[in-house]
C-alpha cells in the first residue's frame, strides 16, 4: 500500500511516466470491458442482442445485423420470431430477396403457433415472389393473431388481391379497417390500409409498382 501511494505522489520521479502507463492500462482494460459486453452481454441478453442487431440494421451495418440474427437462431431457434425477422430485414437490405423468403419459411416451420411468422410468410411471398402460394400460411396467420390486430386481416387481403381474387380481398381490408377503427388507431399504417380500401371499392387497383415498392423496404 505505501508503495501504491508513493506511486501516486506527483513529487516522486517519474510521476509522469507512471501515470501515462496506467492511463494506458486503463484505456485497455476499458476497451476489453467493452468488447466482451458487446459479445457476451447480447447472447445472455436475447432482447438486447435483437435490439443491438436493429441498431446495427438501421445505422446500415447489414452485414453485422444478420450475423447479430443468426447468433440469436442458433442459441435458441424456438424462442422466439423476432431474429427472423431482423435476418430477414437484413437480408433484404442486402438484396438477397430468396433467402429472406427462406427465412421466412424456415421461422413459420419452426414458429407454426406464431401469427407474426405466419402472416409474414403470407406477406413478404406475396410482395417478392408468388401469392397464391401462401395462402394457407395468411390464413393460419388470421385465425392465431389477437382480436384485436388487424396486421394479419392486412396480409391476406392483399396477398388475395395480387393473387387474383378481389372479392376476398374486400372483404379482409373492409375487415380490416373495422378492426382499427374499432380499436380507436389512426397511424399510419391504419390511414395506408384505409386509403387502399377506399381505392378498391371504388374499382382502382392501389397496388401499382411504386406502393408495392414501399411495401418492400418497411421492416
Amino acid at each position: 500500500m505505501h508503495r501504491l501511494l508513493a506511486s501516486l505522489d506527483p513529487a516522486q520521479p517519474g510521476f509522469a511516466g507512471r501515470m501515462r502507463r496506467l492511463l494506458g492500462g486503463c484505456l485497455v482494460l476499458l476497451l476489453a470491458a467493452s468488447l466482451a459486453m458487446a459479445v457476451v452481454l447480447p447472447r445472455r441478453l436475447p432482447r438486447l442482442g435483437f435490439w443491438t442487431g436493429v441498431l446495427q440494421l438501421e445505422l446500415g451495418l447489414h452485414g453485422s445485423a444478420e450475423r447479430s440474427a443468426r447468433r440469436l437462431i442458433q442459441d435458441a431457434p424456438r424462442a422466439s420470431y423476432d431474429p427472423y425477422r431482423l435476418l430477414a430485414a437484413a437480408l433484404r437490405r442486402q438484396g438477397r430477396f430468396d433467402a429472406q423468403l427462406a427465412v421466412l419459411d424456415e421461422a413459420a416451420l419452426r414458429l407454426p403457433e406464431s401469427w407474426r411468422a405466419q402472416g409474414n410468410r403470407c406477406w413478404y411471398h406475396s410482395l417478392f415472389g408468388d401469392p397464391g402460394s401462401v395462402l394457407a400460411a395468411c390464413d393460419r396467420a388470421v385465425a392465431l393473431a389477437p382480436s384485436d390486430d388487424s396486421a394479419a386481416l392486412t396480409w391476406r387481403g392483399v396477398a388475395r388481391w395480387l393473387s387474383g381474387d378481389p372479392e376476398g380481398a374486400l372483404e379482409d381490408l373492409r375487415a380490416a379497417v373495422a378492426r382499427g377503427e374499432a380499436a380507436g388507431r389512426r397511424d399510419a399504417a391504419h390511414l395506408r390500409v384505409r386509403a387502399w380500401l377506399t381505392a378498391l371499392e371504388a374499382g382502382q387497383d392501389p397496388f401499382d409498382a411504386d406502393t408495392l415498392d414501399r411495401e418492400r423496404e418497411r421492416f
